[in-house]
């Protein structure tokens, strides 16, 4: 690559790279260099030009691989056409071969774009779904480029593909690109396992070769007195959470009863390990439901005290609302019934009405302060905040004062709230990149990967203790000249002790990623466990010619992997019976144990149930998990399953996990298609219902009626006109029929209906 280098020192001349296109900038020729020679993983600043690094790569793979193509992951839509943009503008390749693909795109589109693209960008779901198809394979990719690689763990499509990738190409190289891969060291090794990284390149803005390419960021915060009136409330909801949290240290579930110094994450634990431990029990005790509804209940005393701290009164009322829908619930949460109707309750709502026509939070007077102080002609401003309620009110309010504003949020529906589709999104954006908006109001969704070029000014209305997030926040500004970050602080609160946690873990994250680096490049794949390998390996062959149809919903599970790395060819369909289908006769309902649980209770599993004996010749049921302990009565479990297999005739398997599960999928595939030669097809038609089925229908409608006890009713009573006129009494010498149900029965068959 050096003999491209240095023909102009004004603009980088590589391979492939558009003439001045790339101002020429040392970090960004060292950093390719680099990444060429191994899967590398790339942490650098927003801004700070990740996207070129990952164009000069990619011209020179191309131009030494001329017969393979480039492949750019991005998490969304809009970021996939940002980057598509860019890479048009750098490559020098004819446009056609430079292409987009989502999922908004039609699956044969989708083929027909890979098959004639040498460069493409696209969204890593898409990219998983079709590779589970068959649609293309990965095998003539010369470079996978992760952008915002900190996602690379736990189920996301990265650790898929990576896995792929890797086994698959003839002549593999990853590029994983990321501002922050976070703060916590388990959590980076875990992401550089995940993508195979052999090499780490780490800068940052006081890196000497990047020192001269940085524009100058200001960091300022301000603090923000609360005034009495806050600070009475805050003080109720403190002595509330206290008491409990005295409760709860006492039992050993959390480590302090301060409430200053517990986090919403300490209590998150807590229940993960109260939950554990009740696994252990087939019926719990008494004062461990106990202890978890408590933490339940906490959960929202944590909540109620971040919303008023960071976000004032106006979230707190709302909030407040909400929690009094859900006391008034049958069934609801004592501790928080006991809160809402206690005197401590009716003083934070007397407060709150006294101060409702007064401004919501102390925060909003000073940031109207910063941003007339900032006010100039062109100036672009982003106020970050963690809630959309904050957003729309904050919107309002500057809007009043004549700023030209945009709300900024994700996709999702949140309460009344519809949030934003992703090409309003990418309109808003445009619209704030031509000065037709002063300021953008954004949540988390404006943190990661989208190109704000010349924002001048950034606002932490409030704070999260993430350095990934703070980076990300900190990275819309400074990019083409000098940037502004004010980050408003409620003093005393979990805001200050946030930013000051944000601050602490960006350095650690250095340190760690120092200290990996050291790792990797003495001991290579000695720590990590990382194992990449030197030559191309086909996906399996042995099942090449087994075939097995998946409904939708599974392709994100664990299951679904395994079966391609058994190189069973996997057709996602959208099922009306069963999860997977392997041949014309049989199909299988997959339940975790969770899962299963519930449909005991709501009595899915035995309408299910039904529809498979109906519409399959064997229909089986794989239970999924380790443990028969599910919270619920040990009777319930065993008669649900000995009801499938005996009243249903439906044979349940029971696996430990994922890849078990995936061996029985497997098994049943080859002895169907290949030992009896049966073919696969879907049955999404239903024959019709015998009489006898309709009757049982008929009766499991009623509240309280499950198949049994329908069929021990027609048993007793041989027509549903008999036992429409037979008297409580009669129907309470069926099994299983008490006093109540009878009643139930009774007057279902006699009630006068009403229309509405």
């Amino acid at each position: 690559m050096e003999r491209w280098l240095f023909k102009d020192k004004r603009y980088y001349e590589g391979p492939l790279i558009r003439e001045g296109t790339i101002e020429y900038r040392a970090y960004q020729v060292r950093i390719a260099l680099s990444a060429l020679k191994a899967n590398t993983l790339v942490v650098l600043p927003t801004g700070l030009g990740k996207t070129i690094i990952a164009a000069m790569v990619m011209g020179y793979r191309l131009h030494e691989e001329d017969w393979g193509k480039c492949v750019m992951l991005t998490p969304t839509r809009p970021l996939t056409l940002q980057h598509l943009e860019t890479l048009r503008r750098i490559l020098k390749l004819p446009s056609d071969e430079v292409n987009a693909i989502t999922g908004a795109l039609s699956p044969e589109k989708r083929a027909e774009v890979w098959r004639r693209s040498k460069v493409i960008s696209m969204t890593p779901q898409t990219l998983k779904n079709d590779l589970i198809a068959g649609r293309y394979d990965l095998r003539d990719v010369v470079l996978l480029v992760f952008d915002e690689a900190h996602r690379a763990v736990g189920n996301y499509p990265y650790v898929f593909i990576a896995e792929r990738y890797i086994r698959e190409a003839k002549d593999p190289l990853i590029l994983a690109m990321t501002a922050s891969p976070g703060s916590e060291e388990d959590k980076v090794k875990t992401i550089c396992r995940n993508l195979f990284i052999e090499n780490i390149e780490v800068r940052n803005e006081n890196s000497p070769d990047v020192r001269p390419y940085v524009q100058p960021i200001y960091v300022k915060w301000h603090m923000v007195d609360l005034d009495e009136s806050f600070k009475l409330v805050k003080a109720t909801l403190v002595a509330e959470l206290q008491r409990h949290l005295k409760e709860l240290k006492e039992r050993g579930y959390v480590v302090s009863s301060n409430a200053s110094k517990v986090r919403l994450k300490d209590i998150l634990e807590a229940k993960a390990l109260l939950q554990d431990k009740m696994k252990e029990y087939v019926r719990p005790p008494k004062e461990l439901v106990w202890d978890l509804i408590r933490l339940n209940y906490i959960t929202r005393l944590v909540h109620a005290l971040e919303l008023l701290e960071a976000q004032g009164f106006h979230a707190l009322k709302r909030y407040m609302l909400k929690l009094e829908e859900l006391a008034k619930r049958p069934g609801s949460n004592r501790f928080l019934k006991e809160f809402v109707y206690s005197r401590s309750w009716i003083d934070i709502k007397r407060i709150i009405a006294l101060k409702e026509d007064e401004e919501p939070h102390p925060k909003i007077g000073e940031l109207l302060k910063i941003l007339k102080a900032n006010a100039r002609e062109g100036t672009r401003t982003i106020i970050f905040t963690n809630y959309r309620d904050t957003v729309d009110l904050l919107t309002d309010i500057l809007r009043q004062h004549g700023y030209r504003v945009a709300s900024f949020i994700g996709q999702a529906k949140r309460g009344e709230s519809k949030g934003l589709t992703q090409r309003q999104q990418e309109e808003i954006m445009r619209a704030f990149k031509k000065g037709e908006y002063d300021v953008l109001v954004a949540t988390q969704v404006a943190e990661e990967g989208i190109d704000v070029a010349e924002c001048d000014l950034v606002v932490f209305y409030d704070n999260v203790p993430s350095a990934i997030r703070y980076v990300q926040r900190r990275g819309r500004t400074g990019r083409r000249r000098a940037g502004k970050v004010v980050v408003l602080i409620a003093r005393g609160t979990r805001d200050e002790a946030y930013y000051w946690s944000s601050l602490r873990k960006r350095k650690s994250m250095y340190s760690i990623l120092k200290k990996l680096k050291y790792t990797i490049a003495s001991r290579p794949g000695t720590e990590l466990g990382i194992k990449v390998h030197t030559e191309y390996q086909p996906v399996r062959k042995e099942n090449e010619d087994l075939l097995v149809y998946v409904d939708n919903r599974e392709l994100t599970t664990e299951v679904v992997n395994e079966l391609v790395k058994q190189g069973i060819r996997v057709i996602p369909r959208k099922l009306e019976v069963a999860d997977y289908v392997v041949s014309e006769d049989v199909a299988i309902e997959r339940k975790s144990l969770k899962d299963f649980a519930q449909s005991i209770i709501d009595l899915r599993i035995f309408k299910q149930a039904r529809i498979l004996k109906r519409t399959y010749a064997t229909p089986l049921v794989i239970l999924e998990g380790k443990r028969l302990t599910l919270g619920m009565r040990q009777e319930a479990i065993l008669g649900a399953l000995i009801s499938l297999m005996v009243d249903y005739g439906i044979p349940v398997i029971w696996t430990e996990g994922p890849t078990e599960t995936a061996r029985y999928i497997v098994a049943l595939a080859k002895r169907e298609q290949r030992e009896k030669k049966r073919r696969l097809r879907i049955k999404g038609e239903r024959r019709p219902l015998t009489l006898e089925e309709v009757q049982l229908e008929m009766l499991s409608a009623i509240p309280g009626i499950d198949r049994i006890l329908a069929e021990r009713l027609l048993r007793m009573f041989r027509t549903i006109r008999d036992i429409a006129n037979a008297d409580p009494e009669e129907l309470m010498s069926v099994e299983g029929i008490g006093e109540k149900l009878a009643g139930t029965i009774y007057e279902a068959f006699r009630h006068r209906y009403q229309a509405s």
